[in-house]
């Protein structure tokens, strides 16, 4: 497609390009070490934790991004990359939890948890589609901050959407 996009007169297939070079890039390096243990299993503790405490875990979605949120601004295909990431840890733990409903509770209630999280997810995702015309119609930003700013609120979205699944599924309710 040849419309420029925002600034710098890029157009989408350029964008797309360097976007999918950054992505194999950072796929291809290396894990750092305790790199899982600081995204999804603390992002997995902090929900057991505040759950176990009646308190909402909606802060340990903060907490799983910060990783991403930290990576620098001069690298935004990264953090989209990263936010990404974090996306289908959530989407793979709202599964682990579908999952273990379906084995353990009644078929109803499996039902309402999968219908809940998907409009859940459907909602969150809107706004984030929002977000992002308003962001292309009117502001400065570049095509890559849009990009990251996006993959940050689908993250979010994701994640919230998972807390609320944990919390609604949390044993004794």
């Amino acid at each position: 497609m040849n419309v420029p996009w925002i600034s710098g007169g890029r157009t989408l297939g350029q964008l797309g390009v360097s976007a999918l070079l950054a992505a194999v890039f950072v796929a291809l390096a290396p894990a750092p070490i305790g790199a899982e243990e600081t995204g999804a299993a603390q992002a997995a503790t902090c929900i057991a934790e505040r759950i176990a405490q009646g308190r909402a875990p909606n802060d340990c979605v903060d907490a799983r991004h910060a990783i991403c949120t930290g990576l620098s601004r001069q690298t935004p295909a990264v953090a989209v990359v990263c936010f990404r990431t974090a996306e289908q840890e959530w989407s793979q733990a709202s599964r682990a939890i579908l999952d273990r409903l379906q084995a353990e509770a009644p078929e109803e209630i499996t039902a309402i948890a999968g219908i809940e999280l998907k409009y859940d997810l459907l909602s969150g995702r809107l706004q984030c589609d929002r977000i992002e015309e308003l962001a292309i119609a009117v502001s400065d930003h570049g095509s890559e901050a849009i990009a990251r700013q996006k993959a940050r609120c689908q993250a979010t979205a994701a994640g919230l959407a998972h807390v609320r699944l944990a919390w609604r599924a949390r044993p004794g309710t």
